[in-house]
């Protein structure tokens, strides 16, 4: 299914698949699709890595969908895919989601922790993401993983911790976050869209950049950038951390992987904080504001060199010539102090003396952290590779993922009842066609494939091809169980798969049902069936609504409520 992609010339155009089912994990199943990013024909072909455009691309592949869901936008035939299958597993149309998980693949999540993070969001409307503690997996597989334990625990619970107290969480991991699609007003029964609001996407989905400074926001920290967006937009909402969610993940172990990742670290943050800075419309006033936290860590992480060079030549002056006075131990007794507090909160609130180990071993090596790590990151602005943290064959150093010549074709853009449309159309002439070749040929082998389905529900023809092309849109083999290509499981089809609804829209008005949300209790359960999915007649959708806001958008010219999951389907009547 093509999409459009993060990257230029001929890399602007992407392909997709789109692999749904269930997984089953100890007699449970959970309604599960994979988009898998297999390039265009010609890229196959030649490519290393065909279909790769980065971490970026992929979130966005997200965003896009729900963003165009959200406002009945032009869907590409990757969303459309998404958008059926999604109605389909779930029984529900994607609009009725309101967060939205990114977990890399391998991070290892606690078992309490989606609950955790999702209770946050529960209690407090106003949050738009929320991170967890990211704990290392592989601490002593090396000594380069033994100097980050320490370092990863004061970045969370210090650094973290404190900008949480403003609600301005600078940074969300990209490796274990919470973000909210969007949220419910307080006055009104209307939704106020955060992650899929169209300046958002815009802004995280740039492609072409020529500053250096553009380049540094958005090649190498595309987790912090997307926390940047969020708070310069919506300046009065909250970032905030969760201590309680918890997960594990594997980190550098070698000295040459661990350059290459704060490298495009230590750039990105400081890239980002320049942009966080000029923000003026942030929590607090003057010395007790947002913007000056932001203000002093830009600093901070500046004249690390400087601070700890001056560091060493303080102890190696106090070594040669110790003090014999009360007034010339003050600086050394501020060093102490400085260094060995943090010991002591460990102690208070963790009550683990672990930690105190592990925090001598990042003393250690200080030099490493505050001189060579920054150090070799200022000597490298201009490089924008990921350089060794992820290498993958094939990926060229100066050269983002999407960096090509040549001229992209053009993915076609139509509305989702549209998509709906020509489908229906499309199985109206393949039954057509599949009837013609029965009365001509008797042993035709549709007879046979017919017979098994469903035909109350099912008004015949694949639909396995993309109305537009033919594009394979296979479900998957036979992931979880589920395989839609199979003549035992004919696709769930709702009310608009009849026949009629090609020509005229939905045969009635759409069922007044209750919107689940957050702040519900236990009023949703996934899909969880012992057998093949049964048909889902009347898919629930939170835009079926008379009240809703497809049928405000529309000026209130269907006074019969006929709308398809995303709004009218066919003219008025």
């Amino acid at each position: 299914m093509a999409y459009d992609a993060i990257g230029s010339g001929a890399k602007k155009a992407n392909r997709a698949m789109v692999y749904a089912g269930h997984y089953t994990k100890a007699g449970r199943r959970t309604p599960t699709v994979i988009v898998v990013k297999c390039g265009t024909e010609a890229e196959a072909a030649s490519d290393k890595k065909p279909g790769n455009r980065g971490k970026r691309d992929s979130q966005l592949i997200l965003m896009n969908f729900f963003s165009r869901v959200t406002y009945n936008d032009r869907m590409t035939p990757l969303d459309f895919d998404l958008f059926r299958k999604i109605h389909v597993l779930m029984g529900v149309t994607p609009d009725f989601f309101e967060v939205c998980l990114m977990v890399d693949a391998d991070t290892k999540v606690f078992p309490e922790s989606l609950k955790q993070l999702v209770n946050c969001m529960h209690h407090d409307n106003y949050i738009m993401g929320v991170c967890g503690e990211t704990r290392i997996a592989n601490k002593r597989e090396s000594w380069i993983t033994a100097i980050q334990v320490y370092e990863y625990f004061i970045s969370h619970h210090l650094a973290k911790a404190f900008e949480s107290v403003f609600g301005g969480v600078t940074c969300l991991p990209g490796c274990f976050s919470l973000y909210r699609l969007k949220a419910r007003k307080a006055d009104d029964d209307d939704w106020v869209p955060l992650l899929v609001k169209p300046e958002i996407v815009r802004e995280y989905s740039q492609s072409e950049v020529h500053t250096l400074h553009q380049k540094n926001l958005l090649l190498l920290g595309e987790d912090r950038f997307l926390t940047t967006c969020l708070i310069r937009m919506f300046p009065n909402r909250k970032m905030m951390f969760c201590p309680q969610a918890r997960c594990r993940t594997i980190v550098p172990d070698t000295f040459k992987m661990l350059l290459s990742q704060r490298r495009r670290w230590i750039n990105s943050t400081m890239h980002n904080l320049m942009e966080l800075v000029r923000v003026r419309n942030l929590c607090g006033t003057f010395c007790f504001s947002m913007q000056f936290v932001v203000f002093m860590d830009l600093i901070g992480t500046t004249v690390l060199p400087i601070a700890i060079t001056l560091t060493y030549v303080l102890i190696v002056t106090l070594a040669l010539d110790p003090p014999n006075t009360f007034e010339k131990a003050i600086p050394l007794i501020l060093l102490c102090t400085v260094i060995g507090l943090p010991a002591v909160l460990i102690l208070i609130t963790t009550r683990k003396v672990v930690y105190v180990f592990w925090m001598g071993i990042y003393l250690l090596a200080l030099p490493i952290w505050n001189l060579v790590l920054p150090v070799y990151a200022y000597w490298h602005f201009d490089d924008f590779s990921w350089g060794e943290t992820r290498k993958v064959e094939g990926e060229g150093k100066d050269t983002g993922h999407g960096d090509s010549g040549g001229v992209a074709t053009q993915v076609p853009l139509r509305r989702w009842e549209d998509w709906e449309r020509s489908r229906l159309r499309k199985l109206k002439r393949e039954e057509k066609r599949r009837r013609e070749m029965e009365r001509t040929y008797a042993n035709y082998p549709g007879n046979t494939l017919r017979a098994d389905s469903n035909t109350d529900y099912y008004d015949g023809g694949s639909d396995t091809v993309s109305v537009v092309s033919s594009e394979e849109d296979q479900w998957g083999h036979q992931i979880g169980g589920y395989n839609e290509a199979s003549s035992m499981y004919p696709p769930p089809p709702n009310t608009l798969r009849r026949p009629e609804g090609s020509d005229s829209g939905m045969d009635s008005p759409a069922p007044h049902v209750s919107r689940y949300q957050l702040s519900d209790s236990n009023g949703y359960s996934p899909v969880m069936r012992d057998g093949p999915p049964t048909p889902i007649r009347d898919g629930q959708s939170s835009a079926l609504y008379e009240r809703g806001h497809a049928k405000r958008r529309s000026g209130n010219r269907h006074p019969d409520g006929e709308y398809g999951p995303l709004g009218p389907l066919g003219p008025p009547r």
